[in-house]
């Protein structure tokens, strides 16, 4: 049965797969906060120290759910990775025990 410890060992490995996915879904919405707030430096240059600060608290304002949602949905998917790795192991070993049972014949 080494297939099956196998499929177990990859299973129940602890992989750092959430890191990687809660960067992925969140690289989106940091890279268009930094966007906006790179131009809003150059635009705001000469400009009262007010309109950042009003600019700062608005791309917050949007960034912060944005990045609260991705992080959810991030570790939604995870889950369900996980889960679908424990299901397929499950199925392997049943298939594997039905295999390696003897036989009756008739």
């Amino acid at each position: 049965m080494p297939a099956a410890a196998f499929f177990v060992n990859w299973n129940h490995s602890g992989d750092d797969l959430l890191p990687v996915i809660l960067v992925i879904f969140n690289l989106l919405p940091l890279s268009i906060f930094l966007a906006i707030m790179s131009v809003t430096i150059i635009l705001n240059f000469g400009i009262a120290l007010v309109m950042q600060m009003m600019a700062v608290v608005l791309c917050l304002a949007w960034l912060v759910p944005c990045m609260i949602l991705c992080s959810v949905t991030a570790l939604c998917f995870w889950q369900a990775i996980h889960f679908t790795r424990f299901m397929i192991g499950i199925l392997v070993e049943r298939r594997i025990g039905i295999t390696m049972s003897p036989h009756k014949l008739y």
